[in-house]
C-alpha cells in the first residue's frame, strides 16, 4: 500500500519576532486590507495558526501566514500587545522543500460556490 508523509510536526509557540519572511514582497498587505484583518482579529481573535519551518540554525521561516504576521506587527507599532503564538511546526527536507510547501498551501485546488459561502 502507498502511503502519505505527513510533515506537521506539532505546536510550537514563538513569538511574531521569530517569524522570519520567506516570501518577501510577493504579497503585499494594502492599508484596506490591513484595517479589514485587523478588525477580524480584534473581533474574533487569532484563530488561525502560522505555519512555519525551522531550518537548520534554528530560524523559523512561515510558510503560510505572511499576513497575518504583517498585520500583527504593524499593530505591535499601534500599541496592542501581540501574545506567543501558537505555529504550526512542519518538517521539511531543504530549503527547496519548503517553498514548495509554500506554493502548495498558497493554491486554491478548488472552486468557490458563492451559494454557498
Amino acid at each position: 500500500m502507498k502511503e502519505i508523509v505527513v510533515n506537521i510536526k506539532g505546536i510550537v509557540n514563538l513569538r511574531v519576532e521569530q517569524l522570519n519572511e520567506f516570501q518577501e514582497d510577493i504579497k503585499i498587505l494594502t492599508d484596506q486590507k490591513y484595517e479589514s484583518l485587523k478588525e477580524v482579529i480584534l473581533e474574533d481573535g487569532f484563530d488561525f495558526s502560522p505555519h512555519a519551518w525551522m531550518d537548520s540554525e534554528g530560524a523559523f521561516w512561515i510558510l503560510d501566514g505572511h499576513q497575518r504576521k504583517s498585520c500583527l506587527v504593524r499593530m505591535q507599532s499601534e500599541g496592542y500587545r501581540i501574545p506567543i503564538l501558537p505555529c504550526v511546526e512542519v518538517q521539511a527536507d531543504s530549503l527547496e522543500h519548503a517553498r514548495r510547501m509554500v506554493l502548495a498551501g498558497t493554491s486554491q485546488y478548488g472552486t468557490f460556490q458563492p451559494k454557498k459561502i
